[in-house]
């Protein structure tokens, strides 16, 4: 799979994600405590493998950001 396309798809997983935990989270008080661990919790863990994704998809970028001396953090 090609990187841009395979970020495109992790980036666009990743924002259905947060959406569904924010909306879980803040209706938390309104879905049966059942429901709310399947519908809050399984996103949860699915975020963590997805952050885990596109940090690798963007591992080559990270490393030649790192080594430019002409970042931010390197001022």
């Amino acid at each position: 799979m090609d990187t841009d396309k395979g970020n495109k798809i992790v980036n666009v997983l990743l924002c259905i994600d947060l959406l569904i935990l924010v909306i879980t989270a803040l209706t938390n008080e309104m879905i049966p405590k059942e429901i709310f661990e399947s519908v809050h919790v399984i996103p949860g863990f699915l975020l963590v493998v997805l952050v885990l994704f596109h940090l690798r998809l963007n591992s080559k970028g990270l490393k030649k950001n790192n080594k430019s001396s002409d970042t931010y953090l390197s001022k």
